[in-house]
Order: C-alpha cells, then structure tokens, then sequence
C-alpha cells in the first residue's frame, strides 16, 4: 500500500464539513460493534457537521490530502469527570479520527504527536484522554504512543470509559 502524501495544519473554520464527515464516518467505523444499535443509527453526517460549525474548529489539528480533510485531533486543558477539580497542566486529547483508508499511515501518531508539542507549550506536564471499552484497536494505538491506563472510569449511559494518561517531560 503507498502511503498518501499528507499535510498536518490548523484547523479553520471552513473545515467544519470535512471535520464532521471523518468525525461520523469514524464513529460509524469504530463504535458499530461496540454500541447499541439504536445509538448509532441515531448519528448523522449532518449532525457531526453541525457540531464542528458551532464550535469553530478551535484546538484542532487537521492532516489533508489533495486538500481533503481525512483526520483530525482536538485537544485542550483536561475537563475531568465531572465529579473532581481538574488538575492543573493536565492537558487532554478530547478525540482523534482518521478516516480508515488512510489509518495505518502515521496520520494519527503525526497528529498526535503535535498535539502533544501544543498542549506542552502551553505549559501541560501530562495529557490524557478517554477510551471506550471495549476498542481494543485503539487502545492499543495509545499504549503504542506511551499512555498507560490510569484506572479511572466514566459511564455515561451505554458507554464505560477508561482514562489514560501520558507525560509530556
């Protein structure tokens, strides 16, 4: 397979609609066999476009190819769980997705990795993220990209999510 010749840049906000066309598609791709049916048919193209309009496209990084979004990485300060004070220079990848024809690629660890360089210059010792149960080919991606799980959950309905982490020193 040859690799595609990809460029990792700030997201803008005119990348709402290829923002959202990978974030559905990779949901579709990823989470079919892990949630309830009634969940996933509820999802929308035009639901996940609407979402990245609202909220601007801000802290993303986006990798194109021939000028087409095919994945995406948003980051920033950790949100917690709800139920504890988030600490601080703890930063957080709040979701990657690239589309499945170009995983497998070094789109993910690229954007990733600056996301990482991001939330380290603005001053973020460790970052974490959410995983859902259950997705072990992601799972596997981030223990490949040294987070470890740091035996934390969440569930939110349906979902169960572990909390992994990472240091950036």
């Amino acid at each position: 397979m040859q690799h595609p010749c990809y460029t990792i840049r700030k997201t803008r906000e005119e990348d709402a609609v290829g923002i959202g066309k990978v974030h559905y598609n990779g949901w579709i791709d990823t989470y079919s066999d892990l949630l309830p049916p009634a969940m996933i048919a509820s999802l929308s193209e035009e639901r996940s476009i609407r979402i990245f309009q609202k909220e601007g496209c801000k802290n993303m990084y986006a990798a194109t190819v021939n000028g087409d979004v095919v994945a995406f990485c948003g980051y920033g300060m950790w949100r917690g769980t709800g139920a504890e004070e988030p600490p601080a220079g703890e930063g957080e990848i709040v979701g990657i997705y690239v589309l499945s024809q170009f995983q497998r690629n070094g789109i993910g660890k690229a954007l990733l990795e600056q996301a990482e360089r991001e939330l380290k210059q603005q001053g973020c010792s460790t970052v974490s993220l959410w995983v859902l149960e259950g997705n072990t080919k992601t799972q596997a991606f981030y223990k490949a990209m040294g987070f470890q799980d740091a035996a934390v959950k969440k569930r939110s309905g349906p979902l169960c999510e572990g909390k992994e982490t990472k240091s950036l020193e």
